[in-house]
C-alpha cells in the first residue's frame, strides 16, 4: 500500500509539480528591449521609456503619452525587457499547466500556485538560473501526515530562443518516505510560443522508471494561451507503461492566471483540471 501511495504521489509530481515556469511578470528573458515598469504607492503601474528623472520628477514616455510622476509617489522602478505581440509578457513561462519549461525563474521573482484548491505550491528564484519550490497537500496536512513536494530547478539560455534546464522532483508523505526523480528539459521558442522536450529518471524498489515529456504553448491573444502537457511513463521491464496528458487554456493577467483543461489518463474518462496562480 505504501509503495502504491508513493507511486501515485510520483505520478502527481510529474503531472503537476515541475517547477516549474518563468513567473516573472515584467521581464521576458527571451525578447529584450529597454523599458521600465513604475509601480506606484497606490498600486497603479505604468510601463514606458524614461525621458528624464531627477530627485522630484520622473518623466515617462508611455503608450498613453508623456507622464510626469512625482518620485515621492513611486514605490519601485523595475527594468521591463519584454518585446512581443501582446500588451504584457506571459506571467508563467517557466511552466505549462505544472510541467516545466527550461526557461528560468529570475532572481527575486516567484509565484504561488494552487491546484484543485488542495494543492498549494510556492516557487522562488534564488538566482537568475536557479529556483527552489515546494508544496503541501491541504487535507493530509490537516490530518498531521502532510504529503509534500520539493522542486528545485536550474535553467539556462544557450542561444536565442533555446533554453536547457533540469532539476529534481521529490514527493513524499511525512513518516512514509519519499520518491525522488531527476529530469532534464529543453525548450525551443519564445515565452509566448514554445515547445519543450524532456526525460525524467527515478528509482522505486530497485525498479528504474523513465518518463518522456512533451509540452507546448501558444498565445492567441493578450489574455488567452493554449497549452498541452504530455507524459509517457515506462518501467525497466516495459511492463507498466502509461500515459497522462493535460490539454486546455490559460487565462492570463499581469499578476494572475487561471488554468482550465482536461486531465487525460489512458483508458479513463477525462477529468477537469483547474488551477490558479499569482506572481510576486
Amino acid at each position: 500500500m505504501k509503495h502504491l501511495a508513493l507511486k501515485f504521489a510520483l505520478t502527481l509530481i510529474f503531472t503537476f509539480s515541475f517547477s516549474i515556469m518563468y513567473s516573472q511578470i515584467f521581464v521576458d528573458s527571451i525578447n529584450v528591449v529597454r523599458k521600465v515598469t513604475v509601480k506606484m504607492n497606490n498600486g497603479e503601474e505604468f510601463v514606458g521609456d524614461v525621458i528624464k528623472q531627477d530627485d522630484d520628477i520622473l518623466i515617462l514616455n508611455s503608450k498613453n503619452g508623456e507622464l510626469k510622476i512625482k518620485v515621492i509617489q513611486i514605490k519601485k522602478i523595475e527594468e521591463y525587457t519584454y518585446e512581443g505581440d501582446f500588451l504584457f509578457p506571459s506571467s508563467h513561462a517557466t511552466r505549462y499547466f505544472f510541467g516545466p519549461s527550461a526557461i528560468p525563474l529570475k532572481k527575486g521573482k516567484g509565484y504561488y500556485h494552487n491546484v484543485y484548491l488542495v494543492g498549494n505550491f510556492v516557487n522562488v528564484g534564488i538566482t537568475d538560473n536557479f529556483s527552489f519550490g515546494g508544496g503541501l497537500e491541504f487535507f493530509s496536512t490537516v490530518y498531521g501526515r502532510p504529503i509534500y513536494f520539493l522542486t528545485p530547478k536550474v535553467g539556462f539560455e544557450v542561444k536565442e530562443n533555446v533554453h536547457v534546464g533540469g532539476g529534481f522532483l521529490t514527493a513524499g508523505m511525512v513518516g512514509e518516505g519519499n520518491v525522488t526523480m531527476g529530469y532534464g528539459v529543453s525548450t525551443l521558442g519564445s515565452s509566448d510560443k514554445n515547445v519543450s522536450f524532456g526525460m525524467g529518471f527515478g528509482v522505486a524498489d530497485d525498479d528504474l522508471g523513465v518518463t518522456f515529456v512533451f509540452s507546448g504553448t501558444t498565445r492567441v491573444s493578450n489574455s488567452i494561451a493554449l497549452l498541452t502537457e504530455n507524459y509517457v511513463f515506462k518501467n525497466s521491464q516495459n511492463t507498466n507503461n502509461s500515459y497522462i496528458g493535460i490539454h486546455g487554456i490559460r487565462i492570463l493577467g499581469r499578476k494572475h492566471s487561471f488554468d482550465f483543461g482536461l486531465l487525460v489518463f489512458a483508458g479513463v474518462v477525462p477529468l477537469p483540471y483547474v488551477a490558479y496562480s499569482k506572481s510576486f
